[in-house]
């Protein structure tokens, strides 16, 4: 029977209370390279507004333990924080690197950013200037054909106020990430709408995009021209709350892996239903049904939520998310949200 490691990667304190988003690459001597969101502390401590920056360290042992800390992006002067990296190693061997800037965001205004992409020939150790660009989302993905996606939202309306709705697409770009174009269409639902968008390839080249929702379930969209177009959205029939998951393919199986909050909706509960438990599943059949369901963090008190995962090339899987504590009615303790890792062999996924 294989076995799952989870432990804390990044320890959250009071200089740095919060650390988010977390993306991997595998660098072409076999290390790993983490860059993620570090929260700075101060009067919004750990908060989505608060202050940040995104770093980088290096693991030479599988993901097993990291060191060289350095800062890869700053926050600008002016600016709120520095969000959503995205570390993708194209077919062509270059790294693309992704982020955002939110040059203003506080909850009920208007959101104001922008998004910078820019690509390193040399495994990270340096990066070109970056190209700025208007769309927000994550994370970034490049289909067997070459063209890279990245799922994209839409704020309308002011943010995390009475009149948030936000409706979800993709850009998508078939030269390397250097010009983009947007989806004719974007998928809208009820509520606060069609949240945090997802997508992964299927085995006959169709795109599966996962949506966050506050309708007590994981909803989805297709698209069959490679991210020009998406269908109606419509339930998987997992339930969930509205919290981010994470869908991705397996690269050695070509099966889909899920990671998401299996809970129930309460639209008494911060964000309509726990984040806990941390749960597993996946596809063999394209996301038309989903097995093998496991639990990897079952804390009722906590919450753990945004997770992403790496396949490394020795089968090993990494998969990183953020954990807090709750109160009664589920708001999370911003000022203590250490990244936490889940390291597993591909098998367990399987048993």
């Amino acid at each position: 029977m294989g076995k799952i490691d989870v432990f804390t990667l990044v320890e959250a304190n009071a200089e740095h209370p919060r650390h988010d988003s977390a993306t991997i690459v595998e660098l072409d001597n076999g290390s790993l390279m983490l860059a993620w969101m570090e929260y700075v502390g101060g009067e919004a401590m750990g908060h989505d507004h608060a202050p940040s920056n995104i770093a980088s360290m290096i693991s030479n042992d599988g993901g097993d333990t990291w060191t060289d800390h350095r800062i890869l992006v700053e926050n600008a002067p002016g600016d709120t924080n520095v969000h959503y990296p995205c570390l993708l190693r194209l077919q062509s061997g270059d790294i693309l690197f992704y982020y955002l800037r939110y040059h203003h965001i506080s909850p009920g205004t208007p959101l104001e950013a922008s998004s910078f992409v820019c690509r390193s020939c040399d495994e990270g150790k340096t990066f070109s200037s970056p190209t700025k660009h208007e769309f927000k989302g994550r994370p970034l993905i490049q289909l067997s054909s070459g063209r890279i996606i990245l799922p994209v939202l839409q704020v309308l309306g002011d943010w995390c106020g009475p009149t948030d709705h936000q409706i979800a697409g993709a850009c998508y770009s078939d030269d390397d990430g250097y010009r983009w174009k947007e989806s004719d269409n974007w998928v809208d639902l009820p509520m606060r709408g069609a949240l945090e968008p997802h997508i992964a390839e299927l085995r006959d080249g169709r795109l599966l995009m996962f949506l966050r929702t506050q309708l007590g379930a994981i909803f989805q969209s297709h698209s069959a021209d490679g991210g020009a177009t998406w269908s109606k959205g419509q339930t998987t029939g997992l339930k969930g709350p509205e919290s981010m998951r994470c869908l991705t393919r397996i690269p050695k199986t070509g099966d889909l892996l899920l990671i998401w909050n299996n809970s129930l909706y309460d639209p008494e509960y911060d964000h309509y239903g726990k984040r806990t438990p941390l749960t597993v599943a996946i596809s063999r059949d394209d996301g038309r049904s989903w097995e093998n369901v496991k639990n990897i963090e079952t804390d009722p008190n906590g919450r753990f939520t945004n997770p992403s995962c790496h396949f490394t090339s020795q089968d090993r899987v990494i998969i990183t998310y953020i954990a807090s504590q709750t109160d009664a009615s589920g708001k999370g303790d911003h000022s203590c949200v250490p990244l936490k890792a889940a390291i597993t062999d591909l098998e367990w996924f399987y048993e």
